[in-house]
């Protein structure tokens, strides 16, 4: 007589609907990016798409998603560095989310085409993430000023403003 307590075994993929060779990755929603990087910008939502690609193995696309973040970074740079108007500054971001958010459909699409089974990562980890990224993108950006302000300081002097 058989152990009905005993966890089922089995010799043969055949015997399972959805087969032992497909493993379970993992991932951040690829549907809920989006959501992530319009509350807390692209930049973070960019970095996470580009964990995704890696457990994926996929570490072209996972390239790809790191521009995006530097773009952006790049983005934010030239925004607060120059004299443009904030509504002008949140329609270029916006646009920028708009190009970003086209390209999370490839995620989807390759797990749907090649099958994959994920589980979900936690959003309090990716809250934590962003919160590293913030502090590391204030940094650079607040080195990059000084460096405008030492460099302006060296090329026209105060003492020789009018």
């Amino acid at each position: 007589m058989s152990n009905p307590y005993q966890a089922p075994t089995t010799d043969s993929l055949a015997t399972h609907e959805m087969g032992l060779s497909k493993t379970t990755i993992r991932l951040w929603n690829p549907r809920r990016l989006w959501v992530f990087g319009f509350f807390f910008g692209p930049f973070a939502g960019a970095f996470l798409h580009a964990q995704n690609w890696k457990a994926l193995g996929n570490y072209e696309e996972a390239k790809r998603s790191y521009l995006w973040m530097w773009a952006y970074f790049a983005v934010v740079t030239i925004g607060v560095m120059s004299d443009i108007s904030e509504v002008a500054f949140n329609v270029y971001g916006f646009v920028f989310f708009l190009f970003w958010v086209s390209t999370l459909g490839r995620q989807g699409n390759y797990i749907r085409k090649k099958q994959i089974q994920f589980t979900k990562q936690s959003w309090i980890k990716a809250i934590g993430i962003w919160c590293l990224l913030v502090l590391s993108f204030f940094v650079l950006i607040l080195i990059l000023v000084f460096i405008q302000v030492a460099v302006t300081e060296l090329i026209m002097p105060t003492s020789e403003w009018p």
